[in-house]
């Protein structure tokens, strides 16, 4: 009996596209949400403390981050 379950194993067809299309689609939008949340981490150190730097303003960071943050 076992060598019957394994050759019908062997034999197990299944639609590729059934089982891992969504899996595949749910997997590309994780890799877009950490590509954006990665860009947007950068974003905000460059404007948080690179900018405060060059400008020797304190506030306009803060005020630059403010506006995109309302987008």
């Amino acid at each position: 009996k076992l060598g019957d379950y394994q050759c019908n194993l062997s034999a197990w067809n299944f639609e590729h596209r059934i089982l891992f299309d969504k899996t595949d689609y749910i997997s590309q939008i994780y890799n877009d949400s950490i590509q954006m949340l990665s860009t947007l981490h950068e974003f905000y150190d460059i404007f948080r403390l690179e900018m405060k730097t060059i400008t020797d303003e304190e506030h306009m960071g803060d005020r630059v981050l403010e506006h995109i943050t309302e987008f």
